[in-house]
């Protein structure tokens, strides 16, 4: 007998540019390439790492024109894909605009999964924003 595949009452996408490394220069012409762009820069030690929200109505030509500008190395930058979800057998399709990102600057794809299960004893498990996760 097949087992009924449920629907998730919660599905999250969110895809992002990601690079890694980039000097305070280089963000500043990131910026300057799209100047209307959501763009988060994270420091840490080894140089800072920038995610720019990808949406359908990003300025592609932009981004690709900074990349052929920058010359970074394939490895600095790549697509995250992350997806938040109440199944733990909900997928991912990835819209034509990330696909044609991924294509045109042949970098990689990053994915990240969270499951917002149910306890299974049935308690609700409810934190607030100071409040540490359970190990």
């Amino acid at each position: 007998m097949a087992e009924a595949i449920l629907k998730a009452d919660f599905h999250r996408e969110r895809f992002k540019f990601r690079f890694i490394s980039l000097d305070d220069a280089a963000i500043a012409r990131l910026r300057a390439f799209l100047p209307e762009a959501d763009l988060r820069v994270h420091t840490r030690d080894s140089g800072a790492v920038v995610t720019l929200l990808l949406t359908e109505t990003l300025d592609r030509n932009a981004l690709y024109a900074f990349l052929d500008g920058e010359n970074l190395n394939s490895g600095q930058y790549s697509v995250w894909t992350s997806v938040v979800s109440s199944s733990d057998q909900d997928g991912v399709a990835l819209p034509d605009y990330v696909l044609d990102i991924i294509r045109n600057t042949r970098c990689g794809a990053d994915f990240s999964f969270v499951g917002c299960l149910d306890d299974p004893s049935g308690a609700e498990l409810v934190l607030s924003p100071t409040e540490p996760a359970p190990n």
